[in-house]
């Protein structure tokens, strides 16, 4: 009777022990399911990310300082022009904060030539026209001159477009790259 008890005893531990590890098993499927790339919070995460990237301009896609500017081009009201300089120049200053956090932060590869060098060349060159040449003579009334700074402003917009047009590619395939590897890793 002893060994029956004791056999019985070691059968209702090892099931208690395997109950709980199934359950362990189950639990670290569901987490993993959750977390993993293409799992269900992670597209969460990323439908949230593209919602905000579809509504708000990037900081580093100077579309926004061109249209500010665009807007200046036409503006009359002094006060508005005001205000309009003063937006371009937060742009500008929001615009160089997040050039010196991707040149700290990418990898040196082709991508942060593209983002660093490249797009920020154009963006640097237009930021100058803008400043130096463009809001002195919106300032001073005159139209002729801001026009024709707008359409030198304008190719430096355009190439800088392109580098970032570039940066957008590379930037997608190195994403849809990780999360191939991510899946595979699982």
């Amino acid at each position: 009777m002893g060994k029956s008890h004791l056999a019985g005893r070691m059968t209702l531990l090892v099931a208690v022990f395997a109950g709980l590890f199934l359950i362990f098993g189950a639990t670290t499927w569901y987490t993993i399911d959750q977390v993993r790339v293409q799992g269900k919070i992670y597209e969460q995460i990323v439908s949230g990310k593209d919602l905000i990237a579809d509504v708000l301009p990037p900081p580093e896609y100077i579309i926004e300082a061109y249209l500010v500017a665009r807007q200046l081009n036409d503006e009359t009201d002094p006060t508005r022009i005001s205000e309009l300089i003063e937006r371009g120049d937060r742009l500008r200053v929001d615009y160089e904060s997040r050039q010196e956090f991707w040149r700290r932060e990418l990898p040196q590869n082709s991508m942060k030539d593209l983002m660093t060098v490249t797009a920020y060349r154009s963006a640097i060159q237009f930021f100058q026209l803008r400043d130096e040449q463009f809001v002195p003579a919106v300032r001073a009334g005159d139209h002729e001159r801001a026009k024709a700074v707008l359409a030198q402003m304008n190719q430096r917009y355009e190439a800088h477009r392109l580098a970032i047009d570039q940066v957008v590619k590379l930037a997608t395939q190195q994403n849809a790259a990780y999360e191939s590897k991510s899946e595979g890793v699982i």
